[in-house]
């Protein structure tokens, strides 16, 4: 969308958030609708928890113009790399690498 759009990416990661609710449950509703579940909750009201929010670089809006949105493989490709480059911030949050 942002290539179409020609406009930047900002990239962020939320480390904690996972502890405000903790489910005893996974109610699935496969059946009726594909890859549909509803978690039920031990609290209802969430637990307090230490969120880490880190911001990385922009993807400027000039960046973005290079892509062409019907370049499929190419937006694959660049895809593909945020989210390792995300998934990396995680771990590194995670392990308390900051």
């Amino acid at each position: 969308m942002a290539a179409a759009a020609k406009v930047p990416v900002l990239m962020a990661s939320v480390v904690g958030a996972e502890g405000t609710h903790w489910n005893l449950a996974q109610i699935s509703l496969n059946k009726w609708i594909p890859g549909l579940s509803i978690p039920l909750p031990l609290n209802l009201v969430p637990f307090p928890s230490k969120w880490k929010i880190r911001v990385s670089p922009v993807f400027s809006a000039e960046t973005m113009m290079n892509f062409d949105p019907n370049e499929r493989e190419q937006l694959k490709a660049r895809s593909a790399g945020i989210r390792i480059k995300l998934q990396r911030q995680l771990a590194d949050e995670r392990a308390g690498n900051t």
